[in-house]
């Protein structure tokens, strides 16, 4: 079974397919590997040979479909328990219910392109398709690091370049004179990193966080967190009722009126659009809110280099509804959001803070939530609206406006946990 899942942009061959690694592929796949990690992290030849033998179904090699050379490999075995340990990765369990991750490596010129991130979401995939029996219960990446190394930005900017996801959330514990049985919250330092730069603001990074801190036991999930942050203030996050997590998050209200915001037609070019696709424009604290009309937002072709000249952290393109009756998005934004009703979609662009496209964006719903609640004419105390972010993983968002405020409600959950060997 082979699986089709990169498009190469810049690259002569543009496709990558994942499949199980062979025995002829196992010498090139442990030069790799030793190109990738330290001489003693790295797996030698006969342990990588071991496991294509003994664990072949966990272990797999993204291709070049044009000539079939291979751009990287990801290797796994089976443990007993629940958690990633030395011992549980040192020999492979059959039946064990964890699958472990012992590496995610591809050759030096693909990094930093994304294809690490594709190989192991079809990787998951791939695995998750096995027959009964070989497919195991649990694969221990939420990228949240539990350290700030004493406030060091340049090695904060490092791990968030390597882990090359659109944020990654460095958390570490505040201390207090206090009893923690005594405590209505738990204190925490929040500081959010894309592979580029440090960002003053992440939703989803932040609800990362909190769902880290919760299922690992490093917070009682019978007490609220705060995330105490450098830009934004202090952050809450409460477990409601189904198990979404709840954020706290200042309002952002955008300026329509704004003297610096651009022209509504370079903003149709900048997202491939004719003219006239713009129904309004504002400007948030740190993005550009671009209303456009629902037929228009379907036919986005967003130009990355023309997206990148406006001054701002993102473009935010959003329309109202869940897409047409019976299209597949729609069908996909009221599947994810049931028994919710989807008010508003939207996409976010920010090619200078490093993302050509965020999957999901708490921090432009400060925006979005009061612009839809006064669109839609809701109450602006109290009010709900539904976002789904139209990306290609998608996700909803609950937003409710609260005194300048605005709650923003979601789901999380843990693809896979490790370890991170820092130098």
């Amino acid at each position: 079974m082979a699986r089709t899942f990169a498009t190469l942009p810049r690259w002569p061959s543009a496709e990558l397919e994942l499949r199980r690694v062979e025995v002829k592929d196992v010498k090139l796949c442990a030069e790799l590997e030793a190109a990738s990690y330290p001489a003693d992290e790295a797996a030698s030849p006969e342990n990588l040979a071991l496991r294509q033998r003994e664990a072949g179904d966990y272990f797999w090699a993204a291709v070049d479909k044009k000539d079939d050379s291979l751009v990287g490999f990801i290797c796994g075995t089976r443990a007993h328990g629940t958690s990633l340990t030395h011992e549980s990765m040192e020999k492979h369990e059959p039946r064990g219910r964890l699958l472990c991750v012992h590496s995610v490596v591809v050759k030096e010129c693909f990094r930093r392109r994304g294809v690490a991130l594709e190989m192991l979401r079809e990787y998951v995939r791939a695995v998750a398709a096995l027959p009964a029996g070989a497919c195991p219960e649990a694969c221990a990446l939420i990228a949240v690091v539990f350290s700030q190394r004493k406030g060091d930005a340049q090695w904060m900017q490092k791990v968030a370049a390597e882990n090359n996801l659109s944020e990654t959330a460095f958390v570490e514990l505040l201390g207090s004179e206090e009893p923690m049985e005594s405590m209505e919250s738990q204190r925490f330092s929040l500081r959010w990193f894309t592979p580029t730069c440090e960002v003053d603001l992440c939703g989803h990074a932040t609800l990362g966080a909190a769902h880290a801190l919760w299922s690992t036991g490093r917070a009682s999930k019978r007490r609220r967190i705060d995330f105490e942050t450098k830009a934004s203030g202090v952050l809450r996050c409460e477990l409601s009722e189904g198990g979404w997590i709840q954020m706290d998050f200042p309002a952002d209200p955008p300026n329509m009126s704004d003297a610096s915001l651009p022209h509504p037609d370079h903003l149709c070019k900048a997202l491939g659009l004719p003219s006239e696709s713009v129904l309004a424009v504002g400007r948030g604290r740190f993005d550009i809110l671009c209303e456009l009309k629902p037929a228009a937002f379907d036919e986005m072709k967003p130009d990355q280099a023309a997206l990148g000249k406006f001054e701002c952290r993102g473009v935010c393109a959003t329309a109202a509804g869940c897409g047409t009756e019976g299209s597949m998005e729609a069908k996909r934004a009221m599947k994810a959001a049931a028994p919710a009703k989807i008010d508003f979609r939207s996409r976010f662009f920010a090619p200078r803070a490093g993302l050509a496209e965020d999957p999901v964006t708490g921090s432009a719903h400060c925006m979005l939530a009061p612009y839809w609640s006064q669109r839609l004419g809701r109450d602006p105390n109290g009010a709900e609206v539904v976002g789904f972010q139209a990306s290609a993983r998608g996700g909803v968002v609950k937003c409710q406006l609260k005194a300048g405020r605005v709650a923003l409600s979601g789901p999380a959950t843990t693809t896979l946990e490790g370890g991170i060997y820092c130098g």
